[in-house]
């Protein structure tokens, strides 16, 4: 035979075998092959560089020999990789042991004690980050975990005495912005940023209620809406500013602090709501007291904040009642007017600044040439009902375009189209009755100016807006052809 071979046949053969010293089987290889020159339950095993031929007496045997080769290999290869592990970890375990032999980590808890009873705090807190990272870098042991844990009960005592200091800082809104900044620093780094968040926030709300209640309700509406709306915005501005110091590259509390600007601006619009809507207050006033309140929240932007939509949401069923308020308080004061009209001429000779802002308002409004019916202050072509319309009409449509957003649009129009309808059918019943037959081209003089006025409007919503009312195009249609 070209390889050298051997049967293993130990029931046929009474004599002790005796084996040669064996090499490593790490590099002992077994080869199994199908056939082998004729040989019958036979395997070869390599062992470089040699080769060997192995014989069984039957197939069984073969087997039990294959398997009892591949089972010694794995018991050897798991004996060595143990002893590598053992040697591996002595080799940690004398280096944790060294490690943890450094004179300032036994001394950590107790000076931590001192920092406490002086309250010096940031010395605290810089020495359980260094401890923290010193710890780290150590293999898991149970001396390592048992001297973070005498460092984490003193962390509890250390945020305890924070959070007290966070809740007393800022009581009746005395606060001051660097100490809250401070404390609230020294908490983050202590891994308890969800709490340092809500005291955070707790102590900017109580901040701004301070500076809200020092406002004296007095005078004018809109001085006062526009100290609150000033004192509130730029109490959340201030809020986001400290806000992003505080927590700079922490954004996990981010959609704690947009929550939280809700909820104050809700508290917000309540105040205002009191103070605005619920005040009896004129249209004119409501209007600049919501657009000087939007000109503010506007401001919220230069934070990377917009709160207007919310803002306006909030408003909306107050604005929507306002505006069909308005209108019919409108309607019923046209009425009333008419009922003491007689249709001729008026004198606004006594009272030139009343003269002055009509003109002005009327001629911001597109009615350039509207200066020329004053030519003669004691003798006006113009019914005295029909210039208190024309000043009503203007100041309603700019006072509705200052509580103008998309969702009140359906209500403004409507709104508008029911004050020109009114004035209309004033006009109409005017020309049709026969007591003022006489006087039937003055009302038709009037009439065109309401027209005009009509055509003007039509032209600022499309403007302003994007849009006119179908109706209020069949009512300018209907005027026009009446007059």
């Amino acid at each position: 035979a070209p390889f050298p071979c051997l049967c293993l046949f130990p029931r046929l053969c009474p004599l002790s075998l005796v084996c040669a010293p064996f090499p490593c089987l790490c590099s002992v290889s077994l080869f199994v092959p199908p056939s082998l020159l004729d040989v019958k339950n036979a395997f070869k095993v390599l062992m470089f560089p040699d080769n060997y031929i192995f014989q069984t007496l039957t197939q069984e045997e073969k087997m039990e020999w294959i398997q009892a080769i591949d089972t010694t290999k794995q018991m050897h290869k798991y004996m060595e990789d143990t002893q590598k592990r053992t040697s591996s970890h002595d080799k940690k375990s004398k280096m944790n042991k060294d490690s943890l032999s450094v004179d300032w980590l036994k001394d950590v808890p107790e000076d931590l004690d001192v920092f406490l009873a002086q309250r010096d705090f940031e010395a605290a807190v810089q020495l359980v980050q260094k401890t923290r990272d010193y710890l780290s870098s150590l293999q898991h042991t149970q001396a390592v975990q048992d001297i973070r844990n005498r460092v984490e009960s003193r962390v509890k005592q250390i945020c305890q005495q924070l959070i007290g200091e966070l809740q007393a800082t800022g009581t009746a809104g005395k606060g001051n912005a660097s100490a809250v900044r401070r404390v609230v620093l020294m908490l983050v780094q202590l891994g308890r940023s969800t709490k340092a968040c809500e005291l955070f926030l707790k102590n900017r709300s109580r901040v701004i209620d301070h500076h809200i209640r020092q406002l004296k309700i007095e005078g004018k509406a809109t001085l006062y809406i526009t100290r609150l709306s000033s004192s509130f915005f730029c109490g959340l501005m201030e809020s986001a500013d400290e806000f992003k110091k505080a927590f700079s590259g922490n954004n996990d509390n981010s959609s704690a602090f947009v929550v939280w600007c809700l909820e104050e601006l809700q508290n917000f619009v309540h105040r205002f709501t009191q103070q605005v809507f619920g005040g009896g207050n004129t249209l004119s006033v409501v209007a600049e007291c919501v657009h000087t309140t939007a000109q503010f929240c506007h401001k919220m932007t230069e934070v990377g904040m917009e709160l207007t939509f919310q803002l306006r949401s909030l408003m909306y069923d107050e604005v929507i009642k306002c505006l069909t308020d308005s209108s019919t308080h409108l309607c019923d004061k046209l009425h009333h007017r008419n009922e003491l009209e007689d249709w001729v001429t008026d004198d606004w000779s006594a009272d030139p600044p009343l003269v002055t802002r009509l003109i002005r308002d009327m001629t911001d409004f597109g009615f350039e040439d509207f200066s020329d019916f004053f030519a003669d202050p004691t003798n006006i072509p113009l019914s005295h009902a029909t210039l208190l319309f024309c000043q009503s009409a203007v100041s309603y449509y700019n006072d509705s375009m200052k509580l103008y957003f998309p969702r009140v649009l359906t209500s403004l129009m409507s709104g508008i189209t029911t004050v020109f309808q009114c004035e209309v059918e004033i006009l109409k019943n005017a020309i049709a009755n026969r007591k003022f037959a006489s006087k039937r081209k003055f009302i038709l003089d009037n009439a065109v100016v309401v027209n005009k006025l009509l055509a003007l409007l039509q032209t600022n919503m499309e403007r302003d807006v994007g849009a006119v009312p179908e109706s209020l195009i069949k009512l300018h249609q209907a005027l026009e052809q009446t007059s």
